[in-house]
């Protein structure tokens, strides 16, 4: 194994980054030929969704008691989704002085039962 960005890459197997439940919902993150993604198992349709983290660069910290997901964003990534046009028009007014060096966004998620 070589160190690179303080992450082993060992791109042949999938690296576990966190393993998350609700009532309703398993996250599994991890990491897996240089990306990162999120696995979404429906507890009750038993069915998966996968996610590229790359492409909505959230990253989960925590699922409370009331279904939320807690968790945060890099500033750099929401200067990024502005210039591209991604960031929703009602998140630019509170956001419009982020800086990309600035400390990251915590985001808090409600999840749907």
């Amino acid at each position: 194994m070589k160190k690179k960005n303080s992450t082993f890459e060992v791109p042949e197997y999938f690296m576990m980054k966190g393993l998350y439940e609700s009532t309703k919902y398993l996250f599994y993150n991890f990491s897996y030929q240089q990306g990162k993604f999120t696995m979404v198992y429906d507890k009750n349709d038993k069915t998966i969704k996968t996610y590229d983290m790359e492409v909505v660069p959230f990253t989960l910290s925590y699922i409370n008691e009331d279904n939320e997901l807690i968790g945060f964003i890099e500033a750099y990534h929401i200067e990024d989704w502005e210039n591209r046009g991604l960031l929703p028009e009602e998140r630019k007014k509170s956001l419009k002085n982020k800086d990309e060096m600035d400390n990251p966004v915590i985001v808090i998620g409600k999840l749907k039962n």
